[in-house]
């Protein structure tokens, strides 16, 4: 088995970029040679408008900070869901809006792709199995349910690369390592999803928590996790300010127990992550009557959480063979991860 601490890049690690690439574009064949765009739910609900008052307001010479264009305006660049500071935003301006989106989903899901390849790689996980790991991960059902909620589909995507800075940061404590980590927690900020922002930092305050329990020379990590916090602050400080500023005006509409709740899973519902099939549908009674009991809503927020029996097999055999202290620590995450998803 071979270690990740190289920066060289090896021939496996081309092939399986070269293996990312071909599982998107087999996915998405309609998008990316069809001539077929991403059109569904939110998408032109209202990625469309927030994209059209982006480049309004930018083509007319302002900073993209208010949507004139619904009700009586609202904010846009507060909203974080707009993506205003996000890199792929500003395709918009030279291409059309749906080549925009289909780029948007493609690059993210190679890039959320190549994130997890290399964080296997650094919790020294062999190549061909870091591979498939990132290969299941791309074309797993939650991941690829994402596809219609992009700022969503982007904070997940940045995930395994903050993940990975944090353990590069733990392993190396270098300045520019730390920077490197602080600049993926800001893009993932602009990303827009205060929703995988926070799965994402319980994940590695958890790990940070291990790493000062457990390690004789703890208190060195603190100092380059400090660095990463304030570059990653800092940067994104236009958007999480502009965020907290509307948000500390806003209706709490959120703070009802039952807003909160909304997009739980139902029990019943764990099925599915066995089998590739929406266990409503196997229901007894219709499928609306079905749907509504199992998820509380007239459609579930995930199209699909199928993960798959293969799949969950081989992280058995992962956790039961790998490192001790990863694999308890992994695991343990996903027992938590599963218990919050349950509401």
């Amino acid at each position: 088995m071979e270690g990740s601490g190289s920066p060289r890049i090896a021939r496996g690690d081309l092939l399986a970029f070269l293996a990312l690439v071909v599982l998107a574009a087999a996915l998405f064949q309609d998008a990316l040679l069809g001539g077929r765009a991403f059109f569904e739910r939110d998408v032109f609900a209202v990625w469309l408008s927030q994209i059209e008052a982006f480049r309004r307001a930018v083509r007319s010479g302002v900073w993209p900070v208010w949507d004139e264009s619904v009700s009586f305006g609202q904010p846009l660049l507060a909203n974080p869901n707009a993506q205003a500071l996000y890199p792929t935003t500003w395709l918009a301006l030279a291409l059309p809006a749906w080549t925009t989106y289909s780029l948007h989903v493609l690059v993210h899901l190679l890039f959320g792709g190549l994130g997890a390849y290399a964080l296997a790689r650094r919790l020294l996980v062999a190549r061909e199995a870091a591979a498939a790991a990132a290969l299941l991960w791309v074309a797993c059902g939650p991941l690829l349910s994402l596809v219609n909620v992009w700022h969503h589909l982007a904070g997940a995507a940045w995930m395994p690369w903050v993940l990975l800075g944090a353990e590069a940061t733990i392993a190396g404590r270098r300045a520019r390592t730390a920077v490197a980590w602080g600049l993926a927690l800001a893009m993932q900020v602009l990303a827009g999803s205060p929703d995988f922002c926070v799965m994402t930092w319980v994940a590695v305050g958890a790990r940070m928590l291990v790493v000062l329990i457990g390690s004789r020379q703890r208190w060195r990590v603190l100092p380059p996790a400090a660095l990463a916090s304030v570059v990653g602050l800092g940067l994104s400080a236009p958007q999480w300010l502009a965020t907290l500023d509307a948000v500390s005006r806003a209706d709490p509409f959120w703070r009802e127990r039952g807003m909160r709740i909304l997009w739980a899973l139902h029990p019943a519902s764990l099925a599915q992550v066995l089998l590739p099939v929406r266990f409503d549908a196997l229901a007894a009674g219709s499928s609306a009557e079905a749907a509504l009991r199992l998820s509380d809503v007239w459609s579930p927020f995930l199209r699909s959480f199928h993960v798959g029996v293969v799949t969950l097999a081989l992280v058995a055999v992962g956790v039961a063979a790998g490192r001790r202290r990863h694999a308890l620590f992994l695991a343990a995450l996903a027992a938590f991860a599963l218990l919050y998803a349950l509401g």
